[in-house]
Parts: structure tokens; C-alpha cells; sequence
């Protein structure tokens, strides 16, 4: 094999890599996990208080017939006894039991308090 061909394969190969890794890096953008439904004011309240407490990346309030689909991006990271919102058992457990289904956070807790049940989540 001639030099010029050796510096041409081995660039050739350089670019393939390269294009590679870009493709990789783009799918790396993951589907924002559902944990409930419920009103504005509490879908929003759930959103500011996980991004404060490190438990999203961000979040969404996606309007539908029922309400709010709380949409979120995990972080991933450690945190304990994150306080997302008050709510009723039923919605307590929903949204724990969908944040755990879709590795929001290892753990919850619906704390009972007396405004409703309290939602703590542990990663």
C-alpha cells in the first residue's frame, strides 16, 4: 500500500468515526418520563420543587383532556426526602410509583399530613 493510500484510508476512517460519534450524541437525548395528572398550579409546584431539589433536569406541563401530564427529565443524581407537592393518597401513590417505574427516583413516601399526603421521593 502506498503512502498516499495509507493517509487516505486512515482519513477516510477518521471521518467515519467522527460522523459516529455525532449520531451517538444526538440519540443520547432521552424520552421525558409521565408521572401523573393533575392541575396547573400542582403540576407546576411538582416541576419547581424537583428541578430544586435535583431530582429533574426539567419539566413540562403538558396540557390534556384531564388536566396536566407532568413530564420530567431525570437527573439520575442522589438526593433524600425531595418534597414535590401535597396531594391525595391515590395521586401519591401514582405519581411515586410511576417516578420509581420510570427511574425518576428509587423510593418514595406519602407522608400524611393536614393538607393530604405529603410526596417525598429518595434516590
Amino acid at each position: 500500500m502506498t503512502k498516499l493510500a495509507r493517509v487516505l484510508t486512515t482519513a477516510a476512517a477518521a471521518a467515519a468515526a467522527t460522523l459516529s460519534l455525532g449520531a451517538g450524541a444526538a440519540q443520547a437525548a432521552a424520552d421525558p418520563v409521565y408521572l401523573i395528572t393533575t392541575d396547573s398550579s400542582t403540576c407546576h409546584q411538582i416541576g419547581t420543587n424537583g428541578v430544586a431539589g435535583n431530582v429533574f433536569v426539567s419539566y413540562e406541563c403538558r396540557s390534556g383532556v384531564a388536566g396536566y401530564s407532568v413530564l420530567v427529565q431525570p437527573t439520575h443524581a442522589t438526593f433524600s426526602s425531595v418534597y414535590l407537592a401535597t396531594l391525595s393518597s391515590a395521586q401519591c401513590n401514582t405519581l411515586g410509583n410511576n417516578g420509581v417505574s420510570g427511574g425518576v427516583w428509587s423510593s418514595f413516601n406519602c407522608q400524611l399530613g393536614v393538607a393530604g399526603y405529603s410526596a417525598q421521593v429518595t434516590n
